[in-house]
């Protein structure tokens, strides 16, 4: 391989390609079951985590309660990746894969994690089953690996990487409806205004000033935030009615990863706020409605400080919104 060979390889993905990769990504994932899932799950790890182990059934020794591990992150993963999904056969699989892995490999692993193919988080009955875990196994941290957070191990991978998991090179033409597939119900949701706020969406909101002025926004862009920030409190309501309570944290989290990639590659603030609307969107032409409800997100995620940049000790100087 030469130089310049190795150098492409290394390549990573420019914003349009992750766009394009994840939406490959979802394609891929969406018919990966049981065995296949897993094994489409360790190649994701051994690429984005040097000290993963995937561990394989050995005759009589089977697996020793542990679908794969990170040996530097101390993680011991099960994964539960059925055809049809079930409730009690996922409790059993947790119950029985934990009980497992602390009798026979207590001293390789601080963390659980339990991955699955639900990209929409954990079912009600395992989150019951990981909460009464966390009081069971107090010295234990505790974790889901769903689809999409899978797929934000994918997207750090280099160019020449993705394209060796999807099968086939990242297309310059692809139209893409929606970016962040996550952000699906919630878009949807802010376009319907069908969320019940536990207060008036009038009252007064607070926009952080300083950080508008330090970003140096154009006129119209500020005006945009402004109005996006009326609906933080629908925003608010609707991931507290989510079933995984770490769902709103997960978002923000690739927000804020898409946010200081796109800013490896410009500064320009409007340039990064158009970007981040594709990452929301996708690159298809969007009707207005959808695309305010974009704008009232990011402007949400703004206020919380996930995105964009706010002066180094910079005092609470905000102006009043109405």
């Amino acid at each position: 391989m030469t130089r310049g060979e190795g150098a492409a390889q290394q390549m990573q993905m420019n914003h349009i390609e992750r766009l394009f990769a994840a939406s490959l990504f979802r394609m891929k994932v969406a018919d990966l079951t049981d065995n296949a899932f897993q094994d489409f799950f360790d190649l994701i790890m051994s690429l984005t985590d040097a000290s993963y182990i995937a561990i394989k059934s050995a005759g009589k020794l089977g697996d020793l309660s542990a679908d794969g591990l990170s040996v530097d992150r101390r993680e011991l993963y099960a994964c539960y990746a059925p055809q049809t999904f079930d409730a009690r056969e996922a409790s059993r699989k947790f119950r029985s894969d934990l009980a497992g892995a602390v009798a026979k490999r207590s001293e390789a692993f601080s963390t659980f994690i339990f991955a699955h193919n639900d990209r929409r988080g954990l079912h009600p009955t395992v989150s019951e089953e990981m909460s009464e875990a966390r009081a069971r196994y107090p010295d234990l941290s505790f974790q889901e690996c769903n689809t999409a957070r899978l797929r934000g191990r994918f997207l750090s991978l280099p160019r020449a990487e993705a394209e060796d998991v999807l099968g086939r090179p990242l297309p310059v033409d692809m139209v893409v409806s929606v970016g962040v597939e996550d952000l699906t119900e919630l878009l949807e949701d802010l376009e319907a205004r069908s969320t019940p706020v536990a207060g008036p969406l009038d009252a007064p909101l607070e926009v952080p000033a300083d950080k508008l002025e330090t970003n140096r926004f154009s006129p119209e862009t500020e005006d945009e935030i402004v109005r996006g920030l009326k609906e933080s409190p629908r925003i608010s309501a609707y991931y507290e009615m989510r079933r995984d309570p770490e769902e709103k944290e997960d978002v923000a989290a690739r927000i804020n990863e898409e946010y200081r990639r796109i800013r490896q590659e410009t500064e320009d603030s409007e340039t990064i706020w158009f970007l981040l609307e594709t990452w929301v969107m996708g690159n298809q032409l969007q009707a207005i409605a959808r695309r305010r409800a974009c704008s009232a997100i990011l402007a949400h995620f703004f206020e919380q400080c996930d995105i964009f940049e706010r002066p180094i000790g910079s005092r609470a100087s905000e102006r009043a919104v109405r």
